[in-house]
């Protein structure tokens, strides 16, 4: 028994724009998040190295003023994750010429030794050049600060393009679909609403099948995320989920709603698909394997 409408169908425009818009935004926001990320851990890798050639070859500053504060960000409210420092430095130079610098530093889980006065050192040649002794002294803390920028920038930007491809993907299934496809039915491994913060509902659903090898795709564990509950049929281990597979896109399924989301429909298609699953649910035996032109 056949469940959906007869092909072609017609993939509905506003979730075709929404699709196409989320992914843009999220691949854009992703990459500059990346590019951001990198960029200040490229900088701050600089600011270290400056500091180091500045306390080797620097002068020592006499009666230099250091003033600011400490930030620390914990992780989950319990353990200091990110120490941060603010600081302002006032010093005059041999010549009595008064400077004020800003130093800005970041460790990651190692704290700046500030007790006592901090040792200042100047670079004449390169104005606004200073080294504490206070935050020379995180070298562990802030290589890990750079190294976790530096780490974390690809991973955003991977992370983009992979929810990109995973919605042109899902887009480009439901558009072959739409045009030609076969009805099959998978077995559903899990099955179950996607929760956000607190258990709020988030309206999707991730669904773990079985998807059996036919031309142009491999078998195997499939998992992915809807917009909503796919039409199932059968109960318990016989429960299979109803999709619908191109030969454009053999390794992606995609699987409606019961109104037929991503799709277009009529109330009569509607009507049609719901008596269909009820004569299904009243056959013994439940639902037949479909066969399909993949298969």
């Amino acid at each position: 028994m056949a469940y959906l409408p007869p092909r072609p169908l017609h993939v509905k425009a506003a979730w075709r724009g929404r699709t196409l818009f989320s992914a843009a935004a999220i691949l854009l926001l992703c990459l500059g998040l990346g590019l951001g990320l990198g960029w200040f851990g490229a900088q701050r890798a600089r600011q270290w190295l400056a500091e180091r050639a500045t306390w080797s070859a620097g002068q020592v500053v006499e009666g230099a003023s250091v003033t600011g504060g400490e930030q620390v960000r914990t992780l989950l409210g319990l353990v200091p994750l990110i120490y941060s420092y603010e600081l302002e430095v006032s010093f005059q130079d041999a010549g009595g010429v008064e400077h004020v610098v800003r130093h800005e530093v970041e460790s990651l889980f190692q704290r700046a030794p500030t007790d006592g006065e901090p040792e200042v050192r100047f670079d004449a040649a390169r104005p606004g050049a200073v080294a504490l002794s206070w935050t020379m002294g995180l070298t562990a803390g802030r290589l890990g600060m750079m190294a976790f920028f530096l780490a974390l920038a690809p991973v955003m930007v991977a992370g983009g393009l992979q929810f990109g491809r995973g919605r042109w993907t899902a887009l480009r299934s439901a558009r072959a679909c739409a045009e030609r496809s076969d009805e099959l039915l998978v077995a559903i491994q899990k099955l179950e609403e996607v929760r956000g913060g607190y258990g709020t509902s988030t309206g999707k659903w991730r669904l773990r099948y079985t998807l059996e090898p036919g031309t142009g795709r491999r078998g195997g564990t499939r998992e992915v995320v809807l917009d909503g509950p796919p039409i199932v049929v059968g109960e318990g281990a016989a429960a299979r989920a109803v999709g619908l597979i191109s030969r454009d896109a053999p390794e992606h399924p995609t699987f409606p709603r019961l109104d037929l989301h991503p799709f277009e429909a009529t109330p009569e298609q509607i009507a049609s698909l719901e008596s269909r699953l009820r004569a299904a649910a009243a056959r013994p035996g439940g639902p037949e394997r479909l066969t399909t032109a993949g298969s």
